[in-house]
């Protein structure tokens, strides 16, 4: 009754995973794909699915797909990102986790592993100054929080890195 909508599709796909039918979850991710080709969801999922078939050149493929239909998604650049990364490709990772941060500054994940990137390709002083910003947007993150401790700790900046240890541990 619901085949007509591509919710419906990417449920069946995330049933087909947990019953370990990739080929049938596969076909769900493209038929919700092809219902609604503006749904990021879709292109992620595929693309994820792709990844634990270690297939990451075809999930590649489905999320530069997914940028010409919705060239402004946040969750399909990040996977983007997400996917370039783990494959080497470390530039234009960097730029699709940026744009992905930019685009959705109300998700802290995003933020994060945008600042994550930043600091591991030794850009310490933008990556503290972006996740700085990040802390003002979402004050309670752990991981913004624990990341900053860190950071800064690495970087021999004990004072700030004790005053979010002090601040983190306050929360708990």
């Amino acid at each position: 009754i619901n085949a007509d909508h591509p919710f419906t599709w990417l449920n069946m796909g995330n049933y087909a995973i947990d019953i370990g039918d990739l080929g049938k979850a596969e076909d769900s991710y493209r038929r919700a794909i092809t219902i609604e080709p503006s749904l990021p969801m879709s292109y992620v999922n595929l693309a994820d699915l792709f990844r634990q078939m270690k297939m990451d050149a075809r999930g590649e493929e489905v999320l530069q797909d997914g940028l010409k239909a919705i060239p402004n998604s946040p969750d399909i650049r990040h996977s983007l990102g997400l996917l370039m990364i783990r494959g080497g490709k470390t530039v234009p990772a960097m730029e699709h986790l940026r744009k992905a941060a930019e685009l959705a500054p109300e998700n802290s994940r995003y933020a994060y592993v945008y600042g994550v990137g930043l600091f591991s390709t030794g850009k310490y002083t933008e990556a503290l100054t972006f996740m700085e910003e990040a802390r003002k947007r979402h004050p309670f993150d752990r991981d913004i929080l624990f990341g900053l401790v860190s950071y800064y700790g690495e970087m021999g900046q004990l004072d700030e890195a004790r005053e979010i240890a002090e601040e983190l541990a306050g929360y708990y």
